[in-house]
């Protein structure tokens, strides 16, 4: 066992000199010449390879996909609501549903650099949007309640409703249909999830899911 150990290095010879404590003088003595000087190499030839975004996979193994659609607000009226986002503000309607059963109309507006992007999108999942909802008949709206909910498609909505039950969110509308569901934030607001392409065929336990609270 040798408790000192001196490295020598210059552009001539590189010299590795041992010494024994109790063997003094005569330690045995190891000396390597190289011919030439060493090359000085950068410091990214002992570093591993950095991983680049493009390397690593969109979607990790098991992960459920999601794209933004469009955020709903509520507006008391309608044509007062489309001077402001279309006439000053400058966004295309794309898109409207008047429902008289229901009694309530949907606006869906789009930026104008969206539209091209817009066209090559299904009709009805167009993204991203601000969709304006007015109700026929007059609801006193507070502050609070302009608002309507944020929405997003989903690859599989019974895996994405799954998953948000195992971190603790309730489901407050279960995906009974294969194809709905919300959900609230830890600040309420409202998400509403809804299934890519075509509705699932109905699952347990989500077809026989009732609702909690509201949203």
């Amino acid at each position: 066992m040798y408790s000192r150990a001196r490295q020598y290095c210059s552009t001539q010879a590189l010299s590795l000199q041992f010494q024994h404590l109790h063997l003094g003088a005569h330690a045995p003595r190891f000396s390597l010449t190289c011919p030439r000087p060493l090359p000085l190499l950068p410091v990214s030839c002992y570093l591993s390879p950095a991983v680049s975004a493009q390397d690593k996979p969109l979607h990790p193994q098991g992960a459920t996909t999601m794209r933004y659609l469009h955020t709903m607000l509520r507006v008391r009226n309608l044509d007062v609501a489309l001077k402001f986002y279309v006439d000053a503000f400058g966004l295309k309607e794309v898109r409207r549903i008047e429902n008289d059963k229901g009694r309530f109309t949907l606006v869906f507006l789009c930026s104008a650099d969206d539209l091209e992007a817009l066209k090559k999108q299904p009709p009805t999942r167009g993204a991203p949007l601000v969709e304006l909802t007015w109700n026929w008949d007059e609801e006193k709206y507070g502050e609070d309640r302009f608002f309507g909910h944020l929405a997003y498609e989903v690859d599989d909505i019974y895996a994405t409703c799954e998953k948000l039950m195992k971190a603790g969110v309730t489901i407050n509308r279960p995906p009974r249909d294969g194809n709905m569901a919300f959900v609230r934030s830890p600040d309420l607001h409202s998400i509403e999830l809804l299934q890519k392409g075509d509705p699932k065929p109905p699952q347990e336990p989500w077809a026989s899911m009732p609702n909690t609270g509201h949203w």
